[in-house]
Order: C-alpha cells, then structure tokens, then sequence
C-alpha cells in the first residue's frame, strides 16, 4: 500500500519517563521534560493533539503544579479524567507518536517515536499539515473521515478533526512535501491521486510517479520521513470517483446518469474532468482492458484502423481529432468538487455528504473511504471541548 494531513493532529502517548524526569530537580534532561510537558498541554488546551499519559497518577499531578503553569496542569487533569477514553481511542487509531527519553528517534509498525532530547526542532503543541493537491481536496476529505468515525462509533462529544490545509499543485506537491520534511517542524500527511485510467491498470499517472522518483533522489533521512507521509489512492483514478452515486447524480445529464448506471463497475476509473480519453486506446494495456468492459460502447472497428496506421501517440491523437467518437458520458471540466462540496440553490438540501452510508458505495469507493478516514483520523484526532 503507497503510503509515504481545517488542522491535523495526532495522538500522543507520553511515556512515565517524561514526567518523572520533569519532577527531578536534579535531573540533567528536566527543563527538556518540562518544555516537552508544557508544549503537549498547550496542544490540548487548543484542541491540536491528544494527549495520553497512561502510568500518570492523581499525586504526579498534584506535583506537576509546582513545575507547570495552572493552564498546563488542568490540560494535564482532563486528559487524566478522560484516560478510559483515551485507552478506547487508541485502540481505533492507526499511527500514534510516543513520547520518551528512552526511545530512539524512528518510526516502527505505524508509531512514531519522539525523543525530546533530539527534536529540539519539533514543536509539539504546532498543528500538522494535510497536503493534497487542491486545497478544496481536504474539505471532501473531513467529510470522508467524519464519515469514518461515526462508522467507527466514536464519540464526535469527545473526539473530532482539526487540520491545517496546504495546497501542493499536481506537478509541485513533491517540492511541497520535501519541504515539510525538511522543515522537520510538524507532522504532514500527504494523499494523491493514483490517476490510474483504466481497470486494473498497473501503473501510477505521470505525477504520483515523478513523486515517488522525487522523494527517492532527495535522500530524505529515516527521522525526516517518520513526521510526515504519504498515500496514494489505490482504488480510484482521482479525488472525484470517491463522490458517491447518491450525490454525483443530481449533477448528471440524462445520457450520464444512464451510462454510469449501466456501467457501474468502471466508474471508478473514468476521468470526471476530461470525459472517456480514446487518446488511451493507444496503448496495448489500455486498449485491451476497456475493450472487455465496454465491448459494444466503442467503434473497435475504427479504433483499430488508426491504430494500424500511425507512428506514434501524437499521430494517433491527431487522427482521433480529425474522427468523430461518440461522447459516452458529459464531463464536468474542474468545477465537480467545487459543485458538489458548496452546492447552488437548485441542488442545496438535495444531499448530504455526512449522511453518506457506507455501504451504498461501489466497492473501490468503500475501500478508499475506510482507508483514507481511518489515516486521517488517526493523524488529525483532537478532543472536541475546549478545555480552558
């Protein structure tokens, strides 16, 4: 699985040793412990982390007043009240950043070790990154996770979503992502599209594979790289095949809707944007795929007399300008996302994303919005009060 973040947030497991190390006055790491213990009850007190002491007592509390501020030391009490919550919470999410003097910097099986000594850097009460491509991606996003979490029966009185949005651009989200990594300030969770299109097509599109071959070159450091993510979609061509068919079709014509109802098994791979792209037919792989699954949509006929004929792709795409091919559905140009996310009079309260159900998903769809509200959860999870 291609895995490399409103605000993203993670849970945090502090470990006893950051404590009992902040408690020592004779201790050489203390004033590390107590600016770690500082920053991590300010994350809670405005709602960027969560934060889980599990070995924390009622009398460390107690002297933890005399080393912290009374803001901090409350920060600190919630997230002791909420410790059977908090135990639940972990055991739902996917990533958590554990926090220790003795735990080397790293990440090992999905946890992200922290040690205060070498992340002098890192500032732990700073709100983390979602990077997408477009900056509208993240608002479909929280949906998804929202989505997510009720499936996953949490608490929304308790736990929530926060994230700060950043837009990567298509040919630029590398640099963006390089960036965060070296900035080694904050956690960043990426997510890309696969722009896969055509089923079971084997291969990433030219930007998830410039991204990939980027990320290799840069020789980013094993410690860079744990803060910060990736993951490209799997199952669908681009951000638009995860809108689910209860909503796509209030924005379809009549021959698209019939298409995409009779047809829904590719859905998943068409481009939103563009329409079906016959310029794809030149390639075997391609060619051979949509031939099994729309046998009698397509002039075969045709198509194969101009792939007999030509030199190359530029020839091809020439001679298919100069054809006329029937329009199997009517695209939607940029504008879906944007229609759909911030609809107009004609189409407001036709449809709610938050009501989506699961299971009225096509079966790549439910898988991407299991993954993705389940890896964003876990990087973006905060409690929902505010605390002071």
């Amino acid at each position: 699985m291609a895995f490399g973040l409103f605000y993203v947030n993670m849970f945090f497991e502090v470990c006893i040793d950051v404590v009992n190390k902040a408690l020592d006055p004779y201790d050489l790491d203390r004033e590390c412990a107590v600016d770690t213990l500082c920053k991590l009850a300010t994350a809670v007190r405005r709602n960027h982390h969560v934060v889980f002491i599990p070995l924390l007592s009622e009398e460390m509390i107690r002297k933890l007043d005399n080393v912290l501020g009374k803001n901090e030391v409350v920060s600190l009490q919630y997230c002791f009240k909420k410790k059977r919550d908090l135990y639940a919470l972990g055991k739902i999410i996917k990533v958590k950043a554990v926090v220790s003097f003795e735990k080397t910097e790293g990440n090992v099986d999905n946890v992200i070790y922290l040690n205060p000594k070498f992340t002098s850097k890192f500032e732990y009460n700073e709100e983390c990154h979602l990077l997408t491509e477009n900056i509208m991606d993240s608002e479909f996003f929280a949906y998804i996770t929202k989505v997510y979490q009720k499936n996953c029966r949490v608490d929304s009185g308790l736990f929530r979503i926060k994230f700060f949005p950043v837009q990567g651009g298509g040919s630029t989200i590398k640099d963006v992502f390089v960036y965060e990594c070296k900035l080694c300030e904050h956690f960043c969770l990426c997510i890309m599209d696969s722009d896969k299109k055509w089923p079971n097509c084997t291969e990433y599109g030219q930007t998830a594979k410039e991204f990939i071959k980027y990320i290799e070159e840069r020789n980013i450091s094993d410690d860079e790289l744990s803060k910060c993510r990736y993951y490209i979609m799997q199952n669908v061509c681009e951000i638009e095949n995860l809108i689910p068919m209860s909503v796509l079709k209030h924005f379809c014509s009549v021959q698209t809707k019939w298409f995409f109802m009779n047809h829904m098994n590719i859905i998943q791979w068409l481009d939103f944007k563009k329409g079906f792209e016959y310029k794809l037919l030149y390639y075997d792989e391609a060619y051979t795929e949509w031939k099994k699954v729309l046998p009698n949509e397509i002039p075969w006929q045709q198509i194969d007399n101009i792939r007999l004929n030509v030199a190359d792709i530029q020839e091809f795409k020439d001679r298919l300008d100069s054809e006329n091919f029937p329009l199997l559905f009517t695209p939607w140009g940029g504008k879906l996302m944007d229609k759909i996310l911030h609809p107009d009079s004609k189409h407001c309260g036709k449809y709610n994303l938050y009501e989506t159900e699961l299971g009225s998903l096509l079966p790549g769809q439910k898988t991407e919005w299991l993954t993705i509200g389940s890896l964003i959860f876990s990087w973006c999870c905060c409690f929902s009060n505010k605390i002071i």
